[in-house]
Parts: C-alpha cells; structure tokens; sequence
C-alpha cells in the first residue's frame, strides 16, 4: 500500500507513483493517525465502482459562466484536442493565461490538467513534474467543484497511462462516473471508446465513438478513433475514406501512420512505402517510432531482413517513453511475423498486450501475423488474450 503524505489517501495500486488528487509523490506504507480516504485502483474489485469525491457538493462555478477566462479556454480546448506537440504547446500558453486571469476558473484547471498530461504522455516522458502539474491542476478543479464532470473524465485519462499499468476496468468506471453526472459529455464518451478500441471491446468502441461525434461533428481526434476501429475490425476501405477525410493540418503524423497501416493491409505496398518515406522525412522526429516501425514491416514484406531489423532497432529508440509504443511494438511484432521469427513477435505481442493495447481481435485477424498462426507461442497466447477479452466483454454487456 502506498499513501499520499499531502492528503492522506491510501492506494493499494503499489505500482502508482503519484497521487491522483494533488500529485504528490507517494510513500511507502500507511501513515498511522487519521483515516485515510483509500482508492482501490487496481484488481477485479477495482473496476467494478467508481463514486466521485463525497466532498460537500459546493458549485463555486454553478452560475451562468461570464469569466474572462472563458475564451481563452475554448481556445486552450481546441488546441489540446489535436494532440500534437505545437498545438500542446500552445493549449498549454492559452490556459496557463486563462488561469492567471481567474485562478478560480474550474474548466481552465481541467483542461490545463489534461494538456500537462498529454505532453507527458506523448512528448516529454522523462519530466516527471509535467505528470505532478497535471495532477495538482486536477486537484485544483476538484476543490473548486467536486462534482464537475469534465473533471472526472481527465482523471480517467489520467490514470490510463503507463506510469499507472493503463488499467483499463478502472479507468472504464472513471468514465462511466463521468457520464452520469452529464450523459452528453462528449470528452468522456471519446475516451471511454479509446479505453474499449485498445482492450478489443470494438463494438462498445465504434458505439462511443459515434456517440462522441453526434455530440461534436467537429472532433476529429474522435473520426481518427473511429478510423483506427474501422482497421482492427478489418475493415481497411472503410478506414482509408475515414482517414482521408480528415484535415490535413490536424495531426499529419498521426493520420498519416494509420493512413499506411490501411494502405499495407489493402496490398498496396507502394503507396505504402512512398507515404512512409514522404511523413518520415517530414516528420523526423518520429514520435513513438511509428514510422520506423511501418517501415520493418514494408521491408520485411520485401524480403530485406537487414533493412527491417535496422528499422526495428530504430523504432525501439524512437519510441522510449512513448505513452502509445504498444502500437509500433504491434507493427514490430507484425515484422518478424512477416520474416518467420515466431518466438520475437510473440515476444512483441506480449509486449503489447501487456502495455496497454491487448486488442484479441486484432491479434486474431491481423493478416500481417498470418505466417506464425501455427506456432505453439502465438497459439497459446492467442489462447489467453481471448479468455481476458471474453471476460471483459462479457463485464462489459452486463454493466
């Protein structure tokens, strides 16, 4: 058990470094005195209920919101929503101001919570006081109103994260608390649908996807999602006039990754390699190793082992740290699946499961894998990451 020496609350999750309230790095043990607050984070037990903070419900922004600060955090929204590093960046200006114009504006310590948080996630995983910023702006927007229910969703993204073991059930229940204080918060509907696309749950995520852009016609980080849903459902056409369909400005990285993995699946390999060269040399950075890691593929399929290992190796590099590896740690285990290397991508495939992204559906139709489906490693995890994803479905029609 580990206990938060600012606000006194226990977690059993040993695994958690900061506090989810204040972000506060957490000690060892129980303190012995007062009664904590506990939060189970982590089991069976934990996803099973989720109840926001008993607080006294005070609404210290309840009244029609005239702030000067409003504007500013429409523009920090916007901004954050497209999850690249400049428009990050200045979500994060935008919202900082909005909070030096009224520190008690709830929704700007939100979302400024949530914009800490992506460039943690995304962008600079070695600075840890970015994960403490995010957890002490949300502990902001709790005190000012304990019941704000965009405040709930981002403690949910929050806590899906690798620095807590993405722990689907409970940050599910999150988001689900979320939406019964407001059934029409599209942020929660978004993310909820991303937790059940990484976990295989496709029909609950395609569901929540679509319920977030009824909402919100304009939210194309939610037309990405859908597209990504659209690929690992096999349905490659589908995602491809998806992706297509998307601005060009938006997140041409990100678009661009998933646009070559429907490209790769549809057979057209050249079309494939010239959109991978084109978005790697524009984007060298290569965030997560996406790109190098579509290229082990193009290469394996090519039959040069070399040049694919060589980008295996780059792709590892480049994505150290990086919040969603698991989707290039897929594209390499696809690799050595294309290159008859059964026990490395089972290897990978484990890799990815057990970092977030323990997508069964798509470990059982992926046509990259088709090489390795009679070996005794792919069979057997194949085997279990089925039994963890009926369970969770079953979980999921029942709740």
């Amino acid at each position: 058990m580990k206990r938060c020496p600012e606000c006194r609350r226990d977690y059993v999750d040993d695994t958690l470094a900061y506090c989810l309230d204040d972000g506060t790095p957490l000690l060892d043990g129980p303190a012995s005195g007062d009664q904590p607050r506990t939060a189970i984070l982590r089991g069976e037990s934990a996803g099973a209920e989720y109840r926001p903070s008993e607080s006294p419900t005070v609404r210290i922004n309840s009244a029609p919101d005239v702030s000067p600060a409003h504007d500013l955090y429409f523009q920090g929204s916007f901004y954050a929503e497209r999850e690249n590093k400049a428009d990050n960046q200045k979500a994060i200006e935008l919202l900082e101001e909005a909070i030096k114009i009224d520190p008690n504006h709830a929704l700007s310590h939100v979302e400024l919570a949530r914009a800490y948080g992506t460039r943690f996630f995304y962008f600079e995983s070695g600075n840890k006081a970015l994960l403490a910023k995010s957890h002490a702006a949300l502990r902001k927007a709790f005190l000012l109103d304990p019941n704000l229910p965009q405040a709930h969703e981002v403690k949910g993204y929050l806590l899906w994260s690798p620095a807590n073991g993405f722990p689907h059930e409970q940050a599910i229940a999150v988001f689900r608390a979320a939406l019964a204080i407001d059934p029409d918060l599209c942020g929660a509907h978004h993310r909820l649908g991303c937790v059940y696309l990484h976990i295989g749950l496709l029909d609950e995520a395609g569901a929540e996807l679509r319920r977030t852009l009824e909402i919100d016609p304009t939210n194309n980080m939610a037309r990405f999602n859908i597209a990504m849903n659209e690929n690992y459902s096999g349905r490659y056409n589908e995602a491809l006039q998806i992706l297509r369909s998307i601005p060009a400005d938006f997140n041409p990285a990100l678009v661009g990754g998933m646009l070559a993995w429907s490209l790769i699946n549809l057979g057209r390999i050249e079309e494939a390699s010239d959109l991978v060269d084109r978005m790697y040399a524009e984007h060298p950075e290569d965030q997560g190793g996406q790109f190098a890691s579509l290229q082990a593929i193009l290469f394996a399929l090519e039959g040069d082992a070399v040049r694919a290992e060589s980008a295996i190796v780059e792709a590892n590099e480049k994505g150290r740290g990086f919040g969603h590896f698991h989707h290039a740690a897929h594209n390499i285990a696809a690799a050595y699946a294309i290159m008859k290397r059964p026990a490395e991508a089972v290897r990978y495939l484990h890799l990815t499961a057990e970092n977030g992204f323990p997508c069964y559906p798509l470990f059982e139709n992926d046509p990259n894998l088709e090489a390795i489906r009679e070996d005794a490693g792919f069979r057997k995890f194949l085997s279990d990451q089925k039994a963890i994803w009926e369970k969770r479905k079953k979980s999921a029609v029942l709740a």
